[in-house]
């Protein structure tokens, strides 16, 4: 059996949780899209202007000079729904191949959910690709629906240079202010 142990992560952390995002990226066919670096989690996920919180599995047998190595990651974050209240959106969620089917995914996933519950929540929301079958399968045994369909929404994105055209071209007009 293997012994973990959930826990937040810290700023040691960061280069860790990095390779796994990458990993993550690869698996997802999107290794390209990864830009952020070590010093981008420190400052986003330890610094004054916090804006995420990840927790980690970490292995409890050490590797070598006591090291106990992290084996898998959840970012999420407390977002707000005008109609419901308050709620919790799981951003990235991994853990290493070879360190799945043992329980710790279905750990990282249950402390997060029992975060949001203390935090008021009335419910968690995340994204998985539509050919994900594992993921979607380990989602739905444990009582997570597919609101795509139900719901009739779409998910957009702005990038960056879309947000900075948007931000530009509306707020040098006549007719808007802001604070």
């Amino acid at each position: 059996m293997t012994s973990f142990n959930i826990r937040d992560a810290t700023h040691l952390d960061c280069e860790d949780i990095l390779r796994m995002i990458k990993e993550l990226a690869v698996y997802s066919k999107m290794a390209d899209q990864v830009t952020i670096t070590a010093n981008d989690l420190r400052r986003d996920v330890f610094g004054e202007n916090k804006f995420c919180h990840v927790v980690v599995a970490e292995l409890t047998e050490g590797s070598g000079g006591g090291q106990r190595p992290l084996v898998g990651y959840l970012v999420y974050c407390y977002t707000y729904n005008p109609w419901y209240g308050r709620s919790c959106f799981l951003e990235d969620f991994y853990v290493m191949e070879e360190w799945r089917q043992r329980g710790i995914g279905s750990a990282l996933w249950a402390t997060v959910t029992q975060r949001a519950l203390a935090m008021q929540c009335q419910f968690v929301k995340w994204e998985v690709l539509d050919w994900n079958h594992r993921s979607i399968k380990f989602y739905k045994d444990r009582g997570a629906r597919d609101i795509t369909g139900e719901e009739g929404r779409l998910l957009f994105k702005l990038d960056r240079p879309d947000m900075e055209r948007l931000v530009e071209h509306t707020l040098s007009t006549d007719t808007a202010t802001t604070l």
